[in-house]
């Protein structure tokens, strides 16, 4: 008897770990998420632009800049130029999700993709919003090209991080 229930003993313990996977294996991020680490950790920024990268200065321009340290800051260009901190999380998928401090509404989850040797930023969601305004922004759903958010890089990024007061790191 001790031989068999050590048999179904063993039999239960061998079952168990076949069908475990191991908690030290990860899944290898998405290229979109390895160029923007990889422009994190060379540049010291990653500044991106809506309306496709062009600068209108509209009441709905929007810029972000990420940085190593998960810190976020983003200018909101309206009738007047307000300055936006916060923080951003991304997981493997390129996917980001960010919120800034004092500013309503909530800001969309968005996406990393690749354009070329260039990012875009892109909203999860397939009806992505139009933010219009400052104080109490409006999220209008509506087709526009306020996305996809361009990366920039040299004049143009250097300036919208000067106007951060961040300036090249």
């Amino acid at each position: 008897m001790p031989t068999r229930i050590s048999i179904v003993i063993l039999l239960v313990a061998v079952g168990s770990l076949v069908g475990c996977k191991s908690t030290s294996s990860r899944e290898a991020p998405a290229p979109a998420e390895v160029l923007f680490e990889k422009r994190l950790n060379d540049n010291g920024a990653a500044t991106f632009r809506s309306w496709n990268g062009k600068a209108y200065r509209m009441n709905s321009d929007r810029e972000l800049a990420f940085f190593p340290d998960h810190t976020v800051q983003m200018l909101d260009w309206g009738l007047t130029l307000t300055h936006y901190r916060g923080h951003y999380t991304i997981d493997l998928e390129g996917r980001i999700t960010a919120s800034f401090e004092d500013y309503q509404p909530q800001w969309p989850m968005t996406q990393l993709d690749l354009d070329g040797e260039t990012l875009l930023l892109r909203p999860v969601d397939p009806d992505p919003p139009l933010i219009i305004g400052q104080r109490h922004p409006t999220m209008m759903h509506t087709e526009s090209a306020f996305w996809p958010f361009r990366m920039l890089s040299g004049a143009d990024e250097q300036h919208v991080l000067k106007a951060m007061k961040v300036g090249p790191r």
